[in-house]
């Protein structure tokens, strides 16, 4: 996926697996990318799986289930990278992995793990991730990084997103 900007407009990629003629939904098991994220100014790159419930948008406006029900999915960040924090410090050698469930609002639920150190400015890098009945673990080039306490395991079928984003130097 390559970004860009011309003419004061930011062009960005996103690939999955939705809508397609052969759309591909997915559950438990092991998701694995490799991957060599940019740390061009203002880029966000993610690859996450993310199911369609989510995105169902609300009487009241919310995006995404509300009844914090397994069957309505966890969007699954196996690993976000970002070329600077929030704060804009650097962060090119760091990311995160996070799990949003109970929609995108007042309600949601959050977990999330991050590292300013992991030494994935440069090159190609394995991200892994396994998702059971009763679990996640996030991997980094073959080890585990988090495998969170505080979550909802996902029962829902998932699609499968590479997306990289050209927003701002934030979250």
């Amino acid at each position: 996926i390559t970004t860009y900007t011309a003419g004061g407009t930011n062009f960005t990629g996103f690939i999955d697996t939705a809508n397609t003629a052969n759309e591909v939904m997915t559950g438990y098991g092991y998701y694995e990318a490799s991957i060599q994220f940019s740390n061009a100014p203002g880029q966000w790159s993610a690859f996450w799986l993310q199911s369609p419930y989510m995105m169902n948008v609300q009487p009241d406006g919310n995006l995404g289930n509300t009844n914090n029900n397994p069957t309505n999915g966890v969007e699954i960040d196996v690993f976000e990278h970002i070329n600077v924090d929030g704060n804009g410090n650097p962060y090119n050698n760091g990311g995160d992995n996070a799990l949003h469930w109970n929609g995108y609002g007042t309600q949601e639920h959050s977990a999330v793990w991050s590292s300013g150190n992991l030494g994935v400015g440069t090159g190609f890098h394995t991200y892994g991730f396994l998702w059971t009945t009763n679990s996640y673990t996030f991997y980094l080039d073959g080890h585990i990084t988090w495998t969170p306490t505080k979550y909802m395991v996902s029962s829902a079928e998932q699609l499968i997103r590479l997306a990289s984003e050209v927003p701002s130097n934030r979250w």
